[in-house]
Order: structure tokens, then sequence, then C-alpha cells
């Protein structure tokens, strides 16, 4: 053998014994894992509890009264009771006593019609609530009954000895006449009292 051979081979030799023991280090790229994603839990929809609609009271009971002579009608509480004596159209008095007197409902028709305003045809008996030593003056507003200008009048009529009695009256104007109708009650009951009363001025209508 050639001494350069031999000396390339010795060479070789020796590098590999050198190396005996070492570890090729490769560095490699990590490869990341996947992320996962996230399932949505699901939402739970809120139970809807139905609210339960009330069943409306039924409409107290109410009677028409109708006058074909004078030309109205008007509803009342099924349990009063209607009259029409002389000196007035129709008095309507209610079933039960609170404060030891009846509710009473009055309408008066006053023939001597002329033509004008409601405040011009009632002008003097509405100020005679002034006048009166028994009568106090409570309140007074324009209003409209059967699709007329009308006057709510309001005052209380004191009684020897008792409660006052409140004394509700509208005043209007029919074709041919004036109209009072006056609801009366013992001051002390009108709560019981105001929803018959409203009712019954808001149907009183003029016959066509």
């Amino acid at each position: 053998m050639k001494p350069v051979a031999l000396g390339m081979r010795l060479l070789a030799l020796a590098l590999v014994a050198a190396c005996a023991g070492c570890s090729l280090q490769v560095e490699t790229t990590p490869t990341p894992a996947p992320a996962a994603t996230p399932t949505p839990s699901p939402v739970a929809s809120p139970t809807v509890t139905p609210v339960a609609t009330p069943t409306p009271e039924p409409p107290a009971a109410y009677k028409t009264y109708t006058d074909q002579v004078n030309g109205f009608s008007i509803e009342y509480p099924a349990d009063w009771a209607a009259v029409a004596p002389p000196a007035a159209v129709l008095v309507v008095t209610s079933g039960e006593v609170c404060g030891g007197q009846q509710a009473t409902f009055t309408l008066s028709k006053l023939e001597s019609f002329t033509s004008g305003s409601v405040e011009a045809f009632f002008g003097s008996i509405i100020s005679g609530t002034f006048l009166s030593s028994e009568r106090s003056f409570v309140s007074g507003e324009k209003v409209g009954v059967a699709g007329r200008a009308a006057i709510k009048w309001v005052t209380t009529v004191d009684r020897p000895g008792g409660i006052p009695l409140l004394d509700t009256s509208y005043y209007l104007i029919g074709d041919t006449a004036g109209w009072v109708l006056s609801f009366t009650v013992i001051y002390s009951c009108r709560d019981q009292y105001q929803d018959a009363f409203d009712h019954m001025a808001g149907s009183f209508q003029f016959l066509p």
C-alpha cells in the first residue's frame, strides 16, 4: 500500500474514533397542534308563562226607559224603581238605602223655552245657588249631554241634624224645551252611586 493512501485511511479512522459517542443533532420545527374549536353549549330558551287574561266583570244590568211623548230615553239600574209623577217627567230611586236615604234621579222639563245659550236659559237658576242659605257651591263646568252643550253644577244641600245631600245637576237645551237631570244622594254615599249616575247621564238621548 502506498504511503499516501495509508495516511488518508488512518486520518479517516481517527476522525471516526474522535466522533464515536457524538450524537447527530437535527433541529426540526415543531408542528403546532390544531386548536380545538369550542362547541357552543346550547342556550336554553326561557319558558314563557302565559299571562292569564282576566275575565271582565259583567256590566251592571240596566233597563231603558223610553218616553215617546216627551221624546227621550235613558238607562237606569235594573234594581231601581222608575215612576213618572205629575211634578216631574221622571223620578228613579235606588233599591237600597245609604245613610238613611235612597239615591234619587229626577228629570225635569222646562217648557218655557226661549232661544239662546244654555247659560242664558238657566242663568237665574244657577245663580240662585249662591243666594240660597241651604246650598253650598262645590263645582261647575261645561260638558256635553246627548250631543248638546250642558252645564254640570254640583252643590251640597244642608239638612237639619243630618249629613248634607250632594246634588249633581246637568242643565241642557233640547229642540223645544230646557232639561234638568238631577242626581241626589247623601254626601257620604256619593262614591257608591257615582258610576250609576255617570252611566245615566251618558245614556240620556233625545228620540229622533
